[in-house]
């Protein structure tokens, strides 16, 4: 059946911050859920549930993204179509596939359409130019209209424009909210507060009351550029990352991003690495009679080939790994935990997926909620995220 969006009346409002209120004196050892006071009824059903949230990020460029969809969107809370692009002029531009677009509006899932870059040096003029931002503005608020809000996925952005992606930021969120939208950000991976580099015009604390979920991209510590192989999550640092961003963001915000795919290096001849599926992955398994090893203390699977006389080193994300990521979400009392991408991933991570974020975990601290939102207690709660992200890898 096709969403249908029905808003929140203030005295609806009223009703559920008076029946908040009201549960807090009951128990106070409850966990605060965030829940923008407009949003659809879809939207508050999934982001009230009781158990780990689940998200995943859809790409449009890859057939078996959609495949996988179809196949697991009843393991998803939310869904992110990663099919917007914004250029340096403000214009924001849609891929959107028909038969994915009812798809999805025949689901029970918040969808929020993820919005790139259309290049690293896109975001500057815009926000360096009051007009450009009014335009971007205006068009990301459409483009969210259609659904039940919008998940930003700026990477690349210049650290020389921090201050002025906080004000965009913090803009597009007032915005959204007014709108009764939800507002996700996908955030680039740091274990300190950065300044510099690919994660460095992100100031997580001055964004911490600007979005509803915090998507931290807990991988791309190696790339496919990488000259030494090895692991894109390992899980001493994504556990340094996640750390960080709990003292910095409000842990019943923050998503934990998670990887499902892998690189292949060439020895040979160096970087770049070949990014893999793991249908890649078992296709290489399978042709050249390697064996894959889990490294508990990295975290992630691994194998080594050779080929045409060249020798190859193969890093991967499977079951065994996503679980091990999984488990810092109870450790830090996060909202969830979420993968990039839908297509991507090891079959097994599905069974594990289902078990890790099926149990109601408590742990996510009280915070004070983002302006125009709802305060609403539902009980102990971990929420997981799934984002799967790009079937180009991105990186």
């Amino acid at each position: 059946m096709a969403h249908v969006f029905r808003f929140v009346s203030a005295s609806r409002a009223r009703r559920l911050l008076t029946a908040a209120a009201v549960v807090v004196l009951l128990a106070a050892t409850q966990v605060y859920r965030l829940i923008p006071a407009e949003a659809s009824q879809s939207s508050l059903h999934a982001l009230q549930t009781d158990r780990p949230l689940r998200m995943a990020y859809y790409f449009p460029l890859d057939r078996a993204s959609f495949d996988s969809l179809r196949e697991n969107v009843q393991r998803l809370d939310v869904v992110a179509p990663h099919w917007l692009t914004m250029s340096g002029d403000g214009r924001v531009r849609s891929s959107e596939v028909g038969d994915v677009v009812a798809f999805l509006r025949s689901s029970e899932v918040v969808v929020l359409p993820s919005v790139a870059l259309e290049n690293h040096d896109a975001a500057h003029p815009v926000l360096g130019d009051p007009a450009l931002s009014a335009i971007a503005m205006d068009e990301l608020v459409a483009a969210a209209s259609q659904w039940d809000g919008l998940a930003l996925d700026f990477e690349g952005v210049d650290p020389a424009d921090r201050d002025a992606l906080t004000a965009f930021i913090r803009t597009l969120g007032d915005r959204l909210r007014a709108s009764g939208k939800v507002f996700a950000i996908a955030l680039p991976a740091k274990n300190g507060d950065m300044v510099t580099g690919w994660s460095g015009a992100y100031d997580y604390a001055a964004i911490s009351g600007a979005a509803d979920l915090y998507l931290i991209m807990a991988y791309g510590y190696r790339t496919s550029a990488s000259s030494i192989p090895g692991s894109t999550s390992p899980l001493s640092w994504v556990d340094q990352v996640m750390a960080f961003a709990a003292t910095q963001l409000p842990v019943d915000r923050v998503i934990l991003g998670v990887a499902f795919y892998g690189y292949d290096w060439n020895l040979a001849q160096g970087p770049p690495a070949r990014a893999l599926r793991y249908v890649d992955t078992g296709e290489v398994l399978a042709t050249t009679g390697a064996t894959a090893q889990f490294d508990p203390e990295v975290g992630s699977a691994t194998f080594s080939y050779e080929r045409d006389g060249e020798a190859h080193d193969v890093w991967f994300e499977d079951d065994r790994s996503v679980g091990a990521k999984l488990d810092l979400v109870a450790k830090y009392g996060l909202r969830g935990a979420g993968a990039w991408r839908l297509g991507q991933e090891h079959p097994g991570t599905w069974r594990l997926w289902d078990d890790l974020l099926s149990q109601k975990v408590a742990g996510a601290a009280d915070c004070a909620p983002i302006q125009g939102a709802s305060l609403v207690a539902v009980g102990p709660i971990v929420v997981a995220f799934l984002a799967t992200l790009s079937g180009t890898l991105k990186r």
